[in-house]
């Protein structure tokens, strides 16, 4: 399982970095460190056995860390086992660093290394070391060697948290350069997954001698803790452009081509047994018909008649009628009872939600967040906040919002969001200058008579087509399942005219910026050749909602936000640390525990409607520019059609009980609705997670059951036709009695 392609898988492919780690599969509690990393990193860096093998690289790249003052390294050439446990002990070391050879496991151990030429070494024989080094705050191990995927089980019960290993053989030459262009992405404060797939990427220029050679490297993680990351701290890129060589960009990864599966409903009814029997029936009709207009002037006996009349009467079971009209009514009773089903649905698709791969932190999105220090910092500065009309006082100052602009012009961003309600005009010229900037974006509040909100205005001095709103579309209790990307203004609205959500005008102005052409196809938005997926009333599992503007599911990133409170962008005095990509998308907003701006997602997780917003951004911007699928939902009349499959499904499967056993007892049709369950759970995931469509899981349930539930036998129909007559002739005897 360690060593199979899991980014060939075609589920994975359009997820960028879902194949970069694998969990161990043993459940060691961890260990917490004694010590807390310093600003500068400790490497214990041991170079092994170098018969037929050129070390030299790797030790140069780990001597250029130490150059530049980004890792205090420590170096071990050839150590004994004693040399070796010691450092481990004494040096505390925070990421251990082995090259040279690697040898595979057996089933009665684990690999092993050669720290010299005498010397091979398995993780048993130095796992006491091993766990006082991370007790001491060892975080991360690299095995550049062979076979050290068969060391990985073994440093996981030494509850090391993080190892970085090689599934096979690996030549020398992709060795050196792995080792060198990982710690150099590593060291530039980004993610260990994001490295890793940074580093295997550079060893594509090694395909043509090396078929697949990033493939090798694989990052094992403990289950119960966090992957381990570089101190946080801004480097020059003078740092690495010394050392690193220049690695070309990658052929894009290709988008998930789903082939049509064939239904295999369709080829059992073109076996030719099936064909000979309806031949067969054809003829015997044939027959039947001739020997009618022969006989038709002849005069017939009643056991004639009885026979001929035999051969042709359509021969209907009066039981199959039944189950048939059981199964139109069940899929009636069950579109009825949408809204009642509209729950468990919700349940069910929220558990899926949870379940959708782990992914990497968006890095075009950068979220600029208000909360109470920050408010308290204003304060503290003297800058005063204007009046709001509830008697409170807004979040943000206009002092502060003024130099906001002027710290984030540094790093050129793509489009500022200013997700806060400002309608208050700013005092001085330079303070005028947010409104007028052509890459911000300002909000209004839409009324809403049902609520009994009144209007807020746009921005003083912001263009109108630069204006948005940003309200939700939540379901009960306000959990957010659909985006609302643009809807029509009401009429009443007199400050407030515009059609545009936030996120939606956020999307336009980035993938314009890269050339993307905007289309409207009908109904729907169509980014390049990505055709946003609109989703209506009754569609998968809801049943009626207002459906007014332009939804589509929100499919929320599973990872963590790039973050800056609002007082370190104003105290900062050089650059804004910034490690993403150039020219980010920037959303300002407030994340106050005391805000009505906050929502749940599926699942029930309580965020703010800043990062509401950005999911929305980044569910869009990712599938236009990484194929990262939309999630989309049947339609209501492919939803019916879906519940009767089911329905007469389960009333097929029931007529086959019936054929074996006449009065099927409780039990065996609660197997029937079991088995007529597990399918429709089963397909509904594999929809979900490889193709990712919403199917229903509950109603096609309740329709099975409703056509297994057992009839009333002769006598409870009996008893119930004698009260329907009872109620029939109920008017006629109140007409005679009066």
């Amino acid at each position: 399982m360690q060593k199979l392609p899991w980014d060939e898988w075609k589920p994975l492919k359009g997820h960028r970095f879902a194949w970069g780690c694998c969990p161990t599969s043993a459940k060691t509690p961890p260990i917490r460190a004694r010590s807390t990393p310093g600003a500068v990193v400790r490497i214990l860096a041991v170079l092994g056995d170098r018969a037929d093998l050129n070390l030299d690289p790797d030790y140069q790249a780990l001597q250029q860390l130490s150059k530049t003052g980004l890792a205090d390294v420590q170096l071990l050439d050839a150590p004994t086992p004693e040399q070796f446990f010691d450092a481990l002990r004494d040096q505390q070391p925070q990421v251990l660093v082995f090259a040279g050879h690697g040898y595979p496991g057996t089933r009665t151990r684990s690999g092993q290394i050669g720290l010299n030429f005498q010397n091979n070494i398995s993780v048993e024989n130095f796992s006491h070391a091993l766990e006082g080094a991370v007790q001491q705050g060892l975080q991360l191990a690299i095995f550049n060697c062979c076979h050290s995927v068969d060391l990985a089980e073994a440093l996981h019960r030494s509850h090391l948290p993080a190892a970085i290993v090689m599934r096979a053989s690996v030549p020398d030459l992709v060795a050196q350069h792995f080792l060198k262009d990982f710690l150099t992405y590593y060291a530039q404060s980004r993610s260990l997954p994001l490295s890793l797939y940074e580093a295997c990427r550079s060893l594509q220029r090694f395909s043509a001698e090396f078929p697949r050679a990033d493939w090798l490297p694989l990052v094992f993680h403990h289950p119960l803790v966090d992957l381990p990351t570089w101190p946080d701290r801004a480097h020059a890129e003078t740092d690495f452009q010394s050392w690193i060589e220049p690695v070309g960009p990658s052929a894009a990864r290709p988008g998930s081509d789903r082939a049509l599966r064939q239904d295999p409903i369709q080829q059992f009814s073109q076996e030719p047994g099936q064909e000979i029997s309806q031949k067969s029936s054809q003829e015997l009709d044939q027959e039947s018909n001739q020997k009618l207009d022969q006989e038709s002037n002849q005069a017939l006996s009643p056991e004639n008649n009885q026979q001929i009349s035999s051969k042709i009467s359509l021969k209907i079971s009066p039981k199959s009628l039944q189950l048939g009209v059981q199964a139109l009514l069940a899929t009636g009773i069950t579109i009825g009872l949408g809204g009642m089903i509209q729950t468990p649905e919700f349940w069910v698709y929220d558990a899926m939600v949870q379940q959708r791969p782990l992914e990497l932190q968006d890095q075009r999105i950068l979220l600029v967040t208000i909360d109470e220090n920050d408010v308290a910092y204003q304060d503290r500065q003297g800058w005063q906040r204007i009046p709001t009309a509830d008697g409170g006082l807004n979040s943000v100052a206009p002092e502060a919002l003024a130099k906001l602009q002027e710290r984030l012009a540094t790093l050129k961003p793509s489009v500022i969001g200013v997700d806060i309600y400002y309608p208050w005009p700013l005092a001085s010229a330079w303070q005028k200058r947010l409104w007028s900037n052509p890459r911000v974006v300002g909000l209004c509040k839409l009324a809403d008579p049902t609520e009994d909100t009144s209007e807020i205005p746009a921005p003083v001095g912001l263009k109108r087509d630069r204006v948005t709103f940003s309200d939700q579309a939540n379901d009960s209790e306000r959990v957010v399942r659909r985006q609302l990307l643009a809807m029509a203004a009401p009429k009443s609205s007199q400050t407030c005219r515009t059609t545009y959500g936030l996120s939606g005008l956020v999307v336009d102005e980035y993938l314009k910026q890269r050339g993307v052409a905007i289309l409207a196809v009908g109904n729907r938005w169509q980014y390049g050749s990505v055709t946003i997926p609109q989703i209506t009333a009754g569609a998968g599992g809801y049943g009626w909602f207002d459906d007014q503007g332009n939804q589509l599911l929100l499919a929320p990133r599973r990872a963590d936000w790039v973050r800056l409170p609002l007082r370190e962008v104003l105290q900062s005095t050089d650059r804004i640390p910034w490690t993403g990509q150039p020219n980010p998308i920037v959303l300002i907003g407030n994340i106050q525990a005391s805000s009505e701006d906050r929502w749940k997602l599926p699942g029930g997780q309580e965020i703010p409607g800043l990062e509401i917003q950005a999911h929305g951004i980044s569910q869009l911007i990712s599938a236009v520019l990484d194929n990262r699928p939309l999630l989309q939902a049947i339609a209501w009349p492919q939803k019916a059609l879906w519940i009767l499959l089911w329905a007469v499904l389960g009333a097929g499967l029931l007529a086959v009980w019936q054929a074996r056993s006449p009065q099927p007892r409780w039990y065996d049709r609660l197997w029937v609705w079991a088995f007529g369950s597990l399918m429709v759970g089963a397909i509904g995931m594999i929809s979900f997670f490889w193709v990712a469509w919403w199917l229903p899981v509950v109603s096609p349930m309740v329709a099975i059951g409703l056509v297994l539930l057992p009839l009333p036998g002769r006598k409870g129909r009996s008893q119930f036709s004698r009260w329907l007559g009872l109620v029939r002739r109920l008017p006629r005897r109140l007409l005679k009695s009066s």
